[in-house]
C-alpha cells in the first residue's frame, strides 16, 4: 500500500467520522429550551465559509470529486447548525418574560415562576418569606444598630 493511498483512507475516516460528530450538535440543538445560546453563529459560520471554500478548491484546483464531496457534506452540517441554531432563537424572542411559566430574574440572578399578570410568584422555590417588603428604616436587623 501507497503512503498516498493511506492518506486517503485516513482522510476518509477523519472526516467521515467528524460527519457523524455533527449529529450530537444538531440533536441537542433541537432539545434546546433556552434559544440555543451557547451556540456560537459566527464560528459555526466560520467554520462552513472554510469548508465551502475548500469544496471550491478541491473541485476547480485539485478536480478532486472525493475531496469537493466530503466538504461539501461537511459544510452543509455547518450550515444546518446556524440554521436551527437561528430558528430556535427567534422562537425564543417570541416569548415574554411574564407568558413564560420558567424564567431567569436577571435582576437578581435567581429561577422565579412568573404568573399571567407579570408577579413573580417564588413561594415554590424561597419560600413566603421572599414577598416581605425590605426593610427601609435605616437600622440593622442583624446588628441591631444605625446601617450608616
Amino acid at each position: 500500500m501507497l503512503m498516498a493511498d493511506l492518506t486517503f483512507y485516513f482522510f476518509a475516516l477523519g472526516n467521515g467520522l467528524r460527519i457523524v460528530a455533527y449529529v450530537p450538535q444538531l440533536v441537542r440543538l433541537f432539545r434546546a429550551a433556552d434559544g440555543a445560546q451557547a451556540v456560537s453563529c459566527v464560528t459555526w459560520s466560520l467554520f462552513a465559509a472554510a469548508n465551502l471554500s475548500t469544496v471550491l478548491y478541491a473541485a476547480i484546483a485539485l478536480r478532486d470529486p472525493h475531496v469537493t464531496i466530503m466538504f461539501l457534506i461537511n459544510g452543509a452540517f455547518c450550515l444546518a447548525i446556524v440554521i436551527v441554531t437561528f430558528a430556535k432563537r427567534q422562537r425564543c424572542r417570541g416569548v415574554s418574560i411574564h407568558t413564560h411559566p420558567v424564567a431567569v430574574d436577571r435582576h437578581v440572578g435567581r429561577l422565579a415562576r412568573y404568573q399571567p399578570d407579570g408577579e413573580a410568584w417564588e413561594e415554590a422555590l424561597w419560600g413566603a418569606s421572599s414577598r416581605e417588603e425590605p426593610i427601609s428604616t435605616g437600622t440593622s436587623r442583624h446588628h441591631g444598630g444605625n446601617m450608616r
